[in-house]
């Protein structure tokens, strides 16, 4: 049976979930799948770890998640939440890895995600802004499937597929201090929306993104306020 993660309760913000990964026993590493409830209640079912729209201060902790290759699901998806931290996760071998939808103030820290189809770490705002993200020390390679417009990619920053008015879209994010390697499209990319809102206000730097096929670094030059610095690389689009 599948861990459940029960985060719909009237205290939420106290709830850790951990778990060392080389534990046989444990679920996660046998099944590579687990259920999490959303703030009022809803079970999610299509992604590995799911905290959903309300829900904050939970803490995604020493999970495994492998072998889990369901079409258009993530091994750890945070969609509408806020103070999330995805810290030291082990993903391998699932379509796509972690995703971050509409949250604010999010922490995904020293996880590795590789040899995977779709992107590896993606943040994306789509009904709501998307801000204050912090991709820290993570490692991403491998990731191999080169959908039309954002497959393939490493680390991949979005507005994303809605047009809405008054949307800011994904901005004041942090990517920082990753390495992303041999990934089959770009390696870090901030892009705007095929409704060209843009991502803004970003900071990308000391990272190392080297070996990407198309490009280590790609910004298609349409946010405002986006810093590249002190990154270690071989190509750009600039």
């Amino acid at each position: 049976m599948p861990m459940t993660l029960d985060c719909s309760g009237n205290d939420k913000s106290s709830l850790l979930i951990e778990l060392n990964i080389r534990k046989k026993e444990s679920n996660v590493k046998q099944k590579g799948r687990i259920r999490a409830f959303s703030a009022t209640g809803s079970i999610l079912e299509d992604d590995g770890i799911a905290i959903a729209q309300g829900v904050s201060g939970v803490m995604i902790k020493g999970f495994e998640i492998r072998d889990y290759l369901s079409s258009v699901s993530n091994a750890i998806t945070a969609d509408g939440a806020s103070h999330i931290k995805i810290i030291n996760n082990m993903i391998y071998n699932v379509f796509s890895g972690i995703y971050i939808g509409n949250g604010k103030n999010v922490e995904i820290s020293k996880n590795v995600v590789k040899d995977s189809d779709f992107v590896g770490i993606w943040i994306a705002a789509d009904i709501t802004d998307s801000e204050n993200i912090k991709v820290m020390n993570n490692r991403v390679t491998g990731i191999t499937t080169p959908y039309p417009e954002f497959g393939g990619h490493g680390i991949y920053v979005i507005v994303g597929e809605m047009e809405l008015k008054n949307l800011k879209g994904s901005e004041n994010n942090r990517v920082i201090g990753n390495r992303v390697r041999k990934n089959r499209e770009w390696g870090i990319a901030l892009v705007e929306d095929m409704y060209g809102i843009p991502s803004n206000n970003n900071v990308v730097a000391s990272n190392i993104a080297k070996g990407n096929v198309l490009y280590d670094l790609y910004d298609d030059r349409t946010g405002t306020g986006n810093i590249w610095r002190s990154n270690i690389y071989k190509t750009k689009n600039w």
